[in-house]
């Protein structure tokens, strides 16, 4: 490959005064491999994707609580959504997609 993955962060934002009140914010652009790699690492290490913990039932709390994961390679797309409080065994992959989330926003 040529060392560069796509990576994508959304944001909902609310403007109570706006019309519609919520829209979402995207930023998309290409990341390093390494971090991508280090992603679906922890990923796959975690039971991220066979376990259903508490934290992914809403429990009819606002959007603002909750945050989504997807990796998409081709057709092939694994989306897990969490609402707080984040599960603490996941605590490490948060890490790491936080790093990913604030590559994307430039930092």
């Amino acid at each position: 490959t040529d060392g560069q993955v796509e990576g994508t962060y959304l944001q909902a934002i609310f403007d109570f005064k706006a019309d519609p009140k919520q829209s979402t914010k995207k930023i998309q652009k290409p990341i390093d491999e390494n971090l991508a790699i280090e992603a679906l690492k922890c990923i796959f290490k975690s039971d991220v994707l066979i376990t259903e913990p508490a934290e992914e039932s809403d429990m009819g709390m606002a959007d603002g609580l909750k945050e989504t994961w997807q990796v998409e390679v081709g057709s092939i797309k694994v989306e897990k959504t969490f609402y707080e409080p984040f599960p603490a065994s996941m605590s490490e992959c948060r890490d790491v997609f936080r790093s990913v989330e604030a590559r994307l926003k430039g930092g």
